[in-house]
């Protein structure tokens, strides 16, 4: 099973997001901003990343 990283701070957007894409056979781990999704993936093997751009504490480009 492929394991996704999804890093948004929308909340409601994230559960549609995780919703479908475990409804698609995924595992799904979310972030609320840019330095949680940043701990997630030093700590967890991840096969694609989904980030927004504009997060709290770190951007999508940072």
């Amino acid at each position: 099973m492929s394991h996704i990283l999804l890093a948004e701070d929308n909340l409601a957007l994230a559960r549609i997001i995780c919703f479908n894409l475990e409804a698609a056979g995924f595992q799904v781990t979310v972030a609320r901003d840019g330095q949680e999704a940043w701990e997630c993936a030093q700590h967890a093997k991840f096969d694609l990343v989904i980030t927004d751009y504009g997060m709290p504490r770190m951007t999508g480009p940072t």
